[in-house]
């Protein structure tokens, strides 16, 4: 399963709405985002907003649609970076000895 790392931030004004938003996130009122979410394997979600910084790190397993799905909820009040990655077990399989440019 493809695997992304989606840093996100918001205006720091924008916070009273984050919170709302997130608030209803969690309870499952948007059907689709709801369902999209299901079928995502989250392996991380950190908020460093918690100490006073408007940022977020999601680092989810699954489709890029019900990423989009779950990205465009947000898309008003946030902006985001998206980067597909290799998880660093996976990357230790392959380095240092199997790497061809490995001396």
């Amino acid at each position: 399963m493809p695997r992304f790392v989606c840093l996100s931030k918001w205006k720091p004004e924008k916070w009273p709405e984050v919170a709302k938003r997130f608030a209803e996130y969690l309870k499952g009122t948007n059907t689709q985002v709801l369902e999209a979410d299901q079928r995502l394997k989250t392996i991380t979600w950190e908020f460093p907003s918690a100490y006073g910084q408007n940022r977020s790190v999601w680092i989810v397993e699954g489709e890029l649609a019900d990423i989009s799905i779950i990205l465009r909820y947000w898309m008003d009040l946030l902006e985001f970076k998206v980067m597909p990655s290799v998880d660093f077990d996976t990357i230790k399989k392959f380095y240092p000895d199997k790497h061809p440019n490995y001396e």
